[in-house]
């Protein structure tokens, strides 16, 4: 049995020997010797909260990063402005302005 644990979508094609699959990849700008294990976490209620809290504010970071961004505002500037006012680390804000740029 296969996984479908994959980061891309499954496409048929027709090809000579009928129909194959063929995996499209999406563009990722993380380095060739990154690897995603995907996995789950069971955290105690304390660990629950933070985690809670954490996505509470990436969230309003992209939100506030996809209306930065409608207003012409330019990504820097955007990484600046969700690192004082949401998180003290920059990837996380860079995180955000790039998932803000995938709805738009």
């Amino acid at each position: 049995m296969r996984s479908l644990a994959y980061h891309g979508k499954i496409d048929l094609v027709r090809g000579n020997f009928g129909l194959q699959e063929r995996v499209l990849k999406f563009k990722t700008r993380k380095p060739a010797d990154m690897i995603t294990v995907p996995g789950r976490i069971y955290p105690d209620e304390t660990a629950e909260k933070k985690l809670v809290s954490f996505m509470r504010r990436f969230q309003a970071a992209k939100r506030t990063a996809y209306q930065a961004l409608r207003r012409g505002k330019e990504p820097e500037e955007i990484v600046k402005d969700l690192y004082r006012k949401f998180f003290p680390n920059a990837r996380w804000c860079q995180w955000a302005v790039e998932d803000a740029k995938g709805h738009l």
